[in-house]
């Protein structure tokens, strides 16, 4: 189950500055970025053009400098926003060798030059939920929605999902890789804010205002805003099922054995079916790069 939130703001004589604003969205995806993506472009910022299409993940497959720098050229207004996933890297990597951003520190450096002053860096802390996610994702993607519902053929997609590799490394590479860029954001003069999937979820509206404040977009004392927050289901997921039922118990023994070695800072991750949203106080603080 995907929750949409999408956020409304409204003003009559609201208008944008002159100076330009970028904003790159670091994020994995199943984190609640589209929620806040949307609610972002609804309140006035749009996505970056590539080949003249507008387009949420403008560099999924061609994370590069000459696209980076067409984003901003082709841009009509004073603000301009992307979805970047850290595995835009790779993809682009494996599309356009000679051509690929090899590093987080490139690739930010490319967006430096390009105009952006913006991050906007989000995490879905339980990064075992995510990974479900992505994976039921993947499920309707390869097998269409109805074979999705087949417990048997889920079960045993998940054996070799979860099975045949160490989530742990992964998620601590995901993890890794993630802070780094926010680190190279941070050295590179950016204006960096952090935002948890749980705070999107809970209430979408205040990361717009304080992305929007962040940005210097807006004079918040000098607009009145209206705030609508709607609920869509976006298909739909198991969400909330017992993770035995979910993925089998041979992918449940796998998962539990992993994580429980993985120390606190991944077990918490099992807790209440996979819905745990935030580790417990004593774990590690993922999100340490708040700028003001």
């Amino acid at each position: 189950r995907t929750v949409l939130l999408v956020c409304l703001v409204w003003s009559s004589s609201w208008a944008l500055e002159d100076d330009f604003a970028g904003i790159v969205l670091w994020s994995e995806g199943r984190s609640a970025t589209t929620t806040l993506a949307m609610s972002l472009h609804t309140a006035g910022i749009p996505f970056c053009k590539l080949g003249g299409v507008q387009l949420k993940e403008t560099f999924y497959h061609d994370m590069t400098t000459k696209a980076i720098q067409e984003c901003t050229a082709t841009v009509a207004g004073p603000a301009v926003l992307t979805h970047v996933k850290p595995v835009f890297l790779w993809k682009t990597e494996q599309n356009h060798p000679e051509e690929a951003l090899n590093s987080t520190k490139d690739m930010f450096t490319a967006f430096s030059e390009a105009g952006f002053t913006t991050v906007v860096a989000n995490i879905r802390q339980n990064q075992l939920a995510r990974d479900l996610s992505a994976f039921e994702l993947d499920m309707k993607t390869k097998h269409g929605t109805e074979a999705f519902y087949d417990d048997a053929l889920r079960q045993a997609e998940a054996e070799t999902y979860f099975c045949q590799q160490r989530i742990v490394p992964k998620y601590q590479e995901w993890r890794d890789l993630w802070q780094q860029g926010i680190l190279d954001a941070v050295a590179l003069g950016f204006k960096v804010h952090t935002v948890t999937f749980k705070e999107i979820v809970e209430d979408v509206c205040r990361p717009v205002v304080e992305v929007l404040a962040l940005t210097g977009k807006r004079n918040l004392n000098a607009y009145d805003f209206e705030c609508e927050v709607k609920l869509a289901q976006m298909g739909k997921s198991h969400v909330g099922m017992p993770l035995s039922d979910r993925v089998g118990t041979v992918a449940t023994d796998c998962i539990t054995e992993q994580i429980n070695e993985g120390g606190p800072d991944f077990a918490w991750m099992l807790d209440d079916n996979v819905t745990a949203l935030e580790p417990p106080k004593y774990t590690f603080d993922t999100v340490a790069f708040h700028a003001d």
